[in-house]
């Protein structure tokens, strides 16, 4: 084996070459590296989010990025931009393997059944994390997004001890719950996709008796990191790639308290659509070394403290300002706009849509070309004043989902 050292990681060389040796068979890649040193890993460009999206948008709806023949497809999701985003069966089976750890970390067993309460249809997150699920032996409750009503009453009737969900949604859940005087028979949670209180397990555990632990992951590697049984840090995949780099140079670096980090991954197995140098936009600001109780070795990770662009999350969804524009401009209204985002007292995301322009004829069609772009409903503000310069995202939400 010939070593590379990457922040936290030592990886056989080989495999990178692999990778870079597949990222160049797609036009590209091919045509992004040009004249790059492919010996040296760091010289590679930086992916970014924007750019697979734009990409997308033109005659090729995989960006010039799919890397087998189209016989070879399992699935092809559909996240918000666009981004159509192909698998083989290989694929996600290495992806779900990765959700399967994180349900054994987070200390699910074959004796859970679990409600797993994602959204099902077009986005990637509920089928891999149903077959992760599947993959631990755990009976899985397709529950999918919303109908608090049904969650609650297919958990007590069930007898259900797990749950998959985002933590603003499990705690509106236990709050309607609680206001009902609703007994669960929940034990077991696992959180995700959000940025969130650093007390929020103490929270769920104090408040409701739930073991919750919390991994991260994006749609394009699946989980990059998960909590163990011990509840110190999110350990790191030993098999991705994964770098840390100043948002604000893009030269590596390593997270410290108060300095906060991008991560920066890498899938050295995807074969459908290699993923090489993608930022997140999530930002760490620690890192842990130490050992751990649970005896495993790797690196570990603190939550994600915040986003290092104007693509942000909304109720687990990412929202990228781009999709708004072309809706906008699909609707023929040319106006400066802001979305606004809060959190309600009982933990949801509550975003509207500042718009500087008068409410047109047409505003209900405005409206539906919104939804659909966002895949999710925002209301729209009209007449609103918005200065020079405001971002386009003002995210207010203070995070204390843990506040009761």
């Amino acid at each position: 084996m010939d070593p590379v050292r990457l922040a936290e990681q030592t990886v056989d060389r080989a495999q990178l070459q692999a990778l870079i040796a597949r990222a160049l068979e797609t036009p590209a890649y091919a045509s992004e590296w040009e004249g790059v040193d492919l010996d040296d890993w760091e010289s590679l460009p930086l992916l970014t989010k924007e750019r697979l999206v734009e990409a997308s948008s033109g005659a090729d709806p995989f960006g010039g990025r799919l890397a087998v023949d189209p016989a070879e497809l399992a699935y092809v999701f559909v996240a918000a931009g666009p981004l159509y985003m192909p698998f083989t069966a290989a694929d996600l089976t290495a992806m779900a393997k990765s959700y399967a750890h994180a349900f054994t970390n987070a200390g699910l067993t074959d004796a859970d059944l679990v409600d797993q309460t994602t959204m099902y249809n077009w986005v990637i997150a509920a089928t891999v994390i149903t077959e992760g699920l599947r993959m631990v032996g755990c009976g899985v409750v397709p529950g999918g997004v919303g109908r608090t009503e049904l969650h609650l009453d297919t958990i007590r009737a069930l007898g259900v001890t797990g749950i998959v969900a985002f933590p603003t949604f499990l705690e509106h859940l236990l709050r309607q719950a609680d206001a009902a005087g609703i007994e669960l028979p929940l034990r077991k949670a696992v959180l995700m996709g959000e940025l969130s209180n650093p007390n929020l397990e103490r929270h769920f555990e104090d408040a409701y008796g739930l073991v919750a632990r919390e991994f991260y992951g994006t749609a394009d590697v699946g989980v990059v990191a998960s909590e163990c049984a011990a509840g110190q840090g999110m350990h790191l995949r030993s098999d991705l790639v994964i770098e840390f780099i100043d948002p604000a140079t893009a030269v590596a670096a390593l997270p410290e308290p108060g300095h906060p980090m991008e991560l920066v991954v890498s899938d050295l197995s995807r074969r459908a659509m290699p993923i090489v140098r993608l930022r997140t936009g999530d930002l760490v600001d620690s890192v842990f070394r130490d050992a751990c109780r649970c005896g495993d070795d790797q690196p570990r990770i603190a939550r994600i403290v915040g986003r290092s662009t104007e693509i942000t999350k909304i109720k687990g969804m990412f929202l990228v300002p781009s999709t708004i524009t072309r809706a906008l401009a699909s609707a023929s209204l040319d106006c400066a706009f802001q979305v606004i985002i809060q959190r309600r007292p009982g933990g949801q995301d509550d975003p509207r849509l500042a718009l500087a322009s008068p409410k047109p004829a047409n505003a209900l069609a405005i409206e539906e070309a919104i939804e659909r772009a966002a895949r999710m409903k925002i209301p729209l503000e009209w007449d609103a004043v918005i200065a020079e310069n405001s971002p386009l995202v003002l995210d207010l939400r203070d995070e204390a989902v843990g506040s009761r």
